[in-house]
């Protein structure tokens, strides 16, 4: 990301075009903690996801939905997901830090 726009590159263009609009198994959910981002995408590739799902990143994860407004937001975005995508898995990455 560079001054707010997303940028293309070629090896995620490729993707993008094979990708389209059409249908992903799941939403996921989890904490914007920045330490955990690479484990995050690893963790879903072995569960063999390989980076087909949408992800919604809110601090805390599950804990955000106990905010009334930001469970109203979080629920927006899984409403759009599933218009889009027509997701059918939801999946809450929940972290603990030691």
């Amino acid at each position: 990301v560079h001054g707010g726009n997303c940028t293309i590159t070629k090896s995620n263009r490729a993707r993008l075009v094979q990708s389209g609009n059409g249908p992903i198994k799941a939403m996921v959910i989890s904490c914007m903690d920045y330490r955990f981002v690479n484990d995050k995408v690893e963790y879903m590739n072995e569960l063999g996801y390989n980076q087909e799902y949408d992800h919604y990143v809110m601090a805390g994860a599950s804990i955000g939905f106990s905010k009334v407004k930001w469970k109203k937001v979080a629920l927006e975005h899984v409403d759009l997901a599933i218009k889009l995508h027509k997701i059918s898995e939801i999946i809450i990455l929940l972290q603990r830090s030691y």
